[in-house]
């Protein structure tokens, strides 16, 4: 149901498929992270962290540089108070792309939480 509310057209996989034994599996086969991501942010929005780390991870599995996944992961681990990720998520986007404005404001807003 996930996967259809996010546009993918519903399909079945024989059981012996191994996107069958782990769901972002299965969302990445359905979906680009582009799709993965945009269903997460809105995840997001509406406070449902732990289904939307599920995405953007699924996302990331597929595309590791893809940076509004990362920037998302970020933004997850500081929801969890869990700075040390937050802050490796945030380095990662930074060494992916120094000039990351987006990464940089995330820093920040780490950086006042102490």
């Amino acid at each position: 149901k996930i996967l259809e509310s996010m546009g993918a057209p519903p399909q079945r996989l024989p059981s012996t498929s191994p996107a069958c034994a782990d769901s972002t599996a299965l969302a990445s086969f359905l979906l680009s992270p582009l799709d993965v991501n945009r269903r997460a942010g809105e995840l997001l929005k509406n406070q449902h962290i732990e289904l939307a780390e599920v995405l953007v991870k699924a996302a990331l599995r597929v595309d590791p540089n893809f940076i509004p996944a990362r920037l998302n992961l970020a933004q997850i681990y500081i929801l969890q108070n869990n700075r040390l990720l937050a802050r490796d998520t945030i380095q990662t986007i930074l060494d992916l792309n120094p000039g990351e404005e987006r990464a940089r404001n995330l820093l920040r807003a780490l950086d006042r939480r102490t």
